[in-house]
């Protein structure tokens, strides 16, 4: 898995010797090395060189649980931001937007820097805005160059991530089949047509996983940018109950 990740990340250049700053707005693996999302950002810490490595949501003893370390964060970045090391930022969207509200940050963290964000708004969907306008408010409050801001879509039970290119659309790597099919009776839909989103894997079969159907909608779509094969288009959640994961509750950390 981690080979078919460098592979993905590498086509898409994202993969790169140059010693980077990395803040991670995720758990701190050295404590949450069971969580998804925490093997997640410290797997694409590996694709480039590493300088200093800073994860955001940290444990608290007096606590017994995890918190978001805002302060540690702003920190953080005011460090990063003078610093002759790029940034590297990863992470949930949400907590990054909410931070550079809620503080009014203005930095310029400069043209070799990147960001790439993951597991989505989910229980903060009241506040999210569009893809453009979110690499838009990237580009002019933290300096980031909208191609260096990328997305990514991944499920534990599937082991593929989908990544997206410069334009900003996520591309189906060749390690998978992507379908959509009817929410009525489960049948194939054509090409285009927005239906239950349907993955198959070409290497999970360590469990009975490498065919599955989600609860989420989406279509399966094609981009401009010069590289082969189609896009995920990702449209919602199908379902009507409230989805439960280490992804939502890092995302109850932040108190505004």
């Amino acid at each position: 898995m981690k080979a078919l990740a460098l592979s993905i990340h590498r086509s898409l250049g994202m993969a790169d010797p140059q010693k980077y700053n990395y803040l991670c707005f995720t758990y701190d693996p050295a404590v949450a090395n069971d969580l998804g999302t925490a093997f997640t950002d410290e797997l694409l810490t590996n694709f480039t060189g590493k300088n200093e490595v800073y994860y955001a949501i940290q444990w608290n003893e007096n606590k017994n649980d995890f918190e978001l370390n805002e302060s540690g964060v702003l920190k953080t970045l005011k460090r990063f931001e003078t610093s002759d090391i790029p940034t590297r930022i990863l992470g949930f969207p949400a907590l990054l937007f909410e931070i550079i509200e809620k503080n009014n940050l203005h930095l310029d963290l400069g043209k070799d820097s990147w960001l790439q964000t993951g597991g989505g708004w989910k229980g903060k969907a009241d506040k999210e805005i569009s893809k453009e306008a979110f690499r838009q408010l990237i580009k002019s409050r933290l300096g980031i160059p909208i191609e260096h801001q990328r997305d990514l879509f991944g499920m534990v039970e599937h082991g593929i991530p989908y990544v997206d290119c410069e334009l900003g659309n996520l591309h189906i790597p060749n390690f998978s089949r992507v379908y959509t099919r009817s929410a009525k009776d489960l049948s194939l839909l054509p090409k285009g047509e927005k239906g239950l989103l349907h993955f198959l894997c070409s290497y999970n079969f360590s469990y009975p996983a490498p065919s599955l159907l989600t609860t989420d909608y989406g279509r399966v779509g094609s981009c401009s940018c010069g590289i082969k094969g189609d896009t995920l288009i990702l449209e919602g959640r199908a379902g009507v109950s409230k989805h439960k994961g280490c992804a939502l509750k890092a995302l109850d950390l932040l108190k505004v």
